[in-house]
Formats: structure tokens, C-alpha cells, sequence
């Protein structure tokens, strides 16, 4: 009898609604220790970066008040509020949500920057 092993879907996700970026949990896990996020965008590879905020990250000036943004994890994933946060994501990436409550995406933790990395050119279900 050949068996095929179903694999977990343990992945990093990132749905982006109107109003937060939501985390599920494998991905809220990565900021637990954080005390806040960064959250930016890299225009030639169509990325969007979230970063984990530690206090001596604030010291740098790359990360000033503005760029800092209260991330909320719970048992079950994490989240960052912020219409504006949205309405300026879309301003370099096109997110339609009218059509579409959420648009979900796929991350990948980089533990050397401390940031999770959401490949906004492919859309998962």
C-alpha cells in the first residue's frame, strides 16, 4: 500500500484587509518578544517588510515615531491597525477591496534582519 503523508500547512501569512495587516499564528510569532513593527515597502521587488522593533531600534534614526506601529499578538495570530497604513500600502501596490474583503500572502521570516518579508506578486487562497 503506498501512503501519501499529508504535510501541515505551517507557513508564514499575512491577510491584508482594509483597515490591518493580520498575522496568523506561526507569522505573530515571530513578534512576541517585540515591542512594536516597522513596516515598509521595497518598490523594484513588489515586497512589503515587516519588521520587529526592539527599544534600541528606536535609538536608530531610520526608525523614528513615525515608522513605529503597535503590533497586537494574541493566542491566535497578530495584528497591525492602521487605515492610513493600508491607504499607503495601496498607493504602491494596487489591493482592490471592493471586489475582495482581504488579499492573503505568503511571508518568510529573515532572522538575520528580524523581518518578515510578504511577496505581495503572488496572491494565495
Amino acid at each position: 500500500m503506498e501512503i501519501q503523508w499529508l504535510e501541515k500547512k505551517n507557513k508564514d501569512t499575512v491577510t491584508i484587509y482594509e483597515t490591518n495587516l493580520t498575522l496568523n499564528t506561526i507569522a505573530s510569532n515571530h513578534f512576541k518578544d517585540c515591542i512594536g513593527a516597522a513596516v515598509g515597502y521595497k518598490a523594484k521587488e513588489d515586497k512589503l517588510i515587516i519588521k520587529a522593533l526592539e527599544s534600541d531600534d528606536l535609538k536608530n534614526e531610520e526608525f523614528n515615531e513615525d515608522a513605529f506601529h503597535q503590533i497586537t499578538i494574541k493566542s491566535s495570530y497578530g495584528r497591525i491597525n492602521g487605515t492610513d497604513l493600508i491607504k499607503n500600502l495601496t498607493g504602491f501596490h494596487k489591493l482592490d477591496f471592493k471586489t475582495k474583503s482581504n488579499h492573503k500572502f505568503k511571508g518568510i521570516w529573515d532572522s538575520a534582519n528580524k523581518s518578515l518579508i510578504i511577496d505581495l506578486k503572488e496572491e494565495i487562497e
